[in-house]
């Protein structure tokens, strides 16, 4: 089974991209209740992939939380606690993919109803050309909504701020990016 250390997810906020990293449970590092090593998520941080720079292919820079405005910090507190949920099934599905770096960035906007239940899912533009063409890029998007589907409902999200949880993008970037 191919090792993936590490992956990159990413949330589409208004005005811009925050950038997450988590760590897959074969890579070192302490782990949380439910076994997967914490992510630089989960300590508050929004943590880049491209080293000094600190900006993620596209020029989307990756930032602090502290330094978000509070909507938007919120916003991206939400994401993490969905994902949070998602993870544990996501992470054996993608380390089964030999070389999930060649599907390039793979985005899904999954919608949530008010129980946590996914109602559907849309592919980024041009995902339906790139599903006939490469095969890693269909198995990632297979792993996401599967993911998705085996970890519903997500669980703990705060009724009130619905609108604000509905709709989240679930992005894996290359690690190379």
């Amino acid at each position: 089974m191919p090792e993936v250390s590490r992956l990159l997810l990413v949330v589409a906020l208004a005005g811009g991209l925050a950038a997450c990293t988590a760590t897959t449970p074969d890579a070192p590092s302490a782990a949380t209740d439910d076994g997967a090593a914490p992510a630089a998520s989960e300590r508050g941080e929004a943590a880049g992939a491209a080293g000094e720079s600190g900006l993620e292919a596209g020029g989307a820079p990756t930032t602090e939380l502290a330094d978000l405005d509070p909507q938007t910090r919120r916003r991206v507190e939400l994401w993490q606690e969905a994902m949070r949920q998602i993870e544990p099934c996501l992470r054996p599905r993608l380390a089964e993919i030999d070389d999930v770096d060649e599907a390039g960035v793979v985005a899904v906007q999954v919608e949530y109803d008010d129980a946590g239940t996914p109602l559907n899912a849309d592919l980024q533009e041009g995902a339906q050309d790139r599903m006939a063409d490469n095969e890693t890029y269909r198995a990632v998007v297979n792993a996401i909504l599967n993911s998705v589907q085996e970890c519903a409902p997500l669980t703990d999200m705060p009724e009130e701020e619905f609108d604000t949880w509905r709709l989240f993008p679930v992005v894996i970037r290359p690690r190379s990016t």
